[in-house]
């Protein structure tokens, strides 16, 4: 573990800069090699082992995202497996390339509508944690195994000391004053030590994010643990796993669920869905087959005399048919009976405008009026617009024949025979007689 933090730290220097690490703090000091993860078939359940410190790509002392990503992917794709097994043995390690490879795993697992279950082979920190609560539905840890270190950490080597000591003095030029500010034979700049700031917390949003997600917590929830890790009953209590168990505890739960699936895929295969239909879908077919169910029996004799349909889902979709057909016809019928009235409305408009033209009506009971009492030209009055369309061309067409209609004549009432100016100015502008006014508002009959 020391060449794995020396590999990680000391050598990460110029424009690569210090590497931003999900990983266990003791893992810094750590020593020994680790156990590359393999995968295997046991049964229906899918095996993915994850060991060692973790690395965007697979390396000698360690385990990377790009192998893990494989051996997930050849776990879900393997048709003999019903469920993967999840075993963790890992301090985490670099967040280059985790948050990618947990996307593309999740969405692979979505797809193939298979259950993980996760199990913490002693331990499961940070990155590796990062993983398991991502994509594992239930997660089982024994008693002294500890899960947890939800965190990220970077550091930088300064060697500048060590350079002085050898008699050795580096110069360094940039265009611009940013290039690589923190270098390792150099006292580490302040530039430097801000972008590697806002980098560890920018990583560590997103990480307690994704864990609050992942485990039904809040983001408060996750940074209250301050990266602490949990063992056992203690990892339960605080969320971050499901249940204590042995390895075969984790078998078994993992077989449960191959079963599930098993049965999820042979209702697939007799609903003539594929293998990697969703469960809305497979539910949408569900119910489809009930009602065809409720159809058959209760209308099967008259619903296949109606239809000449026998298959359930035949006599559906040709009911189906026939309310589609119904519901455009009713939309056509509106759509008519719309442009009817339109037509009709316009028509009243010009047979008033014929009346009126020829003197059987005045314009001041012919057409509504507005609020100052003046006539609205080309809005027939409330008696003209409740009249039918034919009494109107019958009434039109009787007096329209006849000679030109005479307003039998009466001097207005008592103190309406002076108009207002505003009055005036309305006739004036709409071309209306002030007599017709005055006598429509006393009341005259009109002779025809």
């Amino acid at each position: 573990m020391s060449q794995y933090v020396e590999g990680t730290l000391a050598q990460s220097y110029a424009s690569r800069g210090a590497r931003v690490l999900a990983l266990a703090p003791w893992a810094l000091s750590m020593a020994g090699e680790s156990r590359k993860g393999g995968s295997a078939v046991s049964g229906a359940v899918g095996l993915v082992d994850i060991a060692g410190p973790l690395s965007k790509r697979s390396w000698f002392w360690g385990d990377g995202y790009d192998a893990i990503e494989s051996r997930f992917a050849a776990a879900l794709s393997d048709p003999e497996v019903g469920s993967v097994l999840l075993r963790m043995d890992s301090p985490g390690g670099e967040v280059a390339g985790l948050e990618e490879a947990v996307a593309r795993m999740a969405a692979a697992k979505k797809r193939s509508g298979k259950r993980v279950v996760g199990y913490v082979d002693e331990f499961a920190a940070s990155a590796a944690y990062w993983i398991l609560a991502s994509l594992a539905d239930e997660i089982i840890v024994p008693p002294s195994a500890e899960v947890g270190s939800i965190g990220v950490i970077a550091a930088w080597v300064d060697a500048s000391k060590a350079y002085e000591d050898a008699g050795l003095r580096v110069h360094v030029h940039r265009a611009p004053e940013g290039k690589a500010p923190g270098m390792s034979f150099a006292p580490l700049a302040e530039l430097a030590d801000e972008r590697m700031a806002e980098g560890v917390r920018d990583a560590e949003s997103r990480f307690a994010a994704a864990m609050a997600k992942a485990r039904g917590l809040s983001k408060r929830e996750i940074r209250a643990f301050d990266a602490a890790t949990f063992r056992g009953a203690k990892a339960v209590e605080a969320g971050l796993a499901d249940r204590v168990g042995s390895l075969e505890t984790a078998i078994k739960a993992a077989r449960s669920a191959a079963r599930k699936t098993k049965m999820a895929q042979d209702i697939r295969t007799k609903l003539g869905l594929d293998d990697d239909a969703t469960d809305e879908q497979v539910h949408e077919a569900l119910d489809l087959l009930h009602r065809q169910a409720a159809v058959g029996k209760a209308l099967g004799g008259p619903l296949v005399a109606m239809t000449r349909k026998t298959a359930p889902e035949e006599m559906i979709a040709q009911v189906g048919a026939w309310q589609t057909s119904h519901a455009k016809a009713e939309e056509e019928r509106a759509a008519l009976a719309a442009e009817r009235a339109q037509l009709e409305d316009a028509e009243k408009v010009k047979l008033v405008t014929a009346l009126v033209a020829a003197g059987w009506e005045a314009p001041a009971t012919a057409w509504a009026r507005d609020g100052e009492g003046m006539p609205q030209v080309g809005v027939p009055s409330e008696m003209f617009a409740s009249m039918s369309i034919g009494a109107l061309r019958t009434r039109a067409e009787t007096l329209l024949a006849q000679p030109r209609g005479v307003a039998e004549k009466q001097p207005a009432p008592p103190g309406d025979s002076e108009l207002s100016d505003r009055q005036r100015a309305l006739c004036k502008e709409r071309g209306i007689d002030p007599q017709d006014f005055l006598r429509a508002r006393a009341s005259i009959r009109v002779v025809k």
